[in-house]
């Protein structure tokens, strides 16, 4: 799997408005202080990057990817989960599942790299 042209099929996507967001992702969006469009924003950022890729995540049958970036309005990082469907025609769509800060307990560089299971541990009990 490329993920370079995959971070930028969904830049091309959200730019064009053509991603959409679930339930969860909107009340998670609103306790954060995140708007869908700064959601938007986030996603179409050329410095957006994929810190995780899941085949099927939690049993679901697609893609799941989580999307590293930063909100230029509140200068925090965030993960923002997103998962790919592809239709029976073959086209494809995105939804946004979920946002959130990504915790230093379990992520370093600003969420960028999932911390060994050794220190997540250790940082997590102290």
């Amino acid at each position: 799997m490329d993920l370079t042209s995959k971070v930028k099929e969904i830049r091309k996507f959200a730019k064009f408005g053509l991603v959409q967001f679930s339930k969860h992702c909107h009340e998670r969006g609103l306790e954060r202080g995140l708007s869908q469009l700064m959601i938007l924003d986030m996603l179409t950022d050329n410095n957006n990057t994929i810190a995780q890729y899941k085949e099927h995540y939690k049993g679901a049958n697609h893609p799941s990817y989580v999307i590293l970036a930063k909100c230029h309005q509140n200068k925090k990082y965030y993960h923002i989960v997103i998962y790919e469907e592809v239709s029976a025609l073959g086209g494809r769509k995105f939804s946004v599942s979920t946002v959130y800060q990504p915790s230093q307990n379990y992520f370093s560089h600003n969420g960028r790299y999932l911390k060994k299971k050794k220190d997540r541990l250790t940082t997590a009990h102290h």
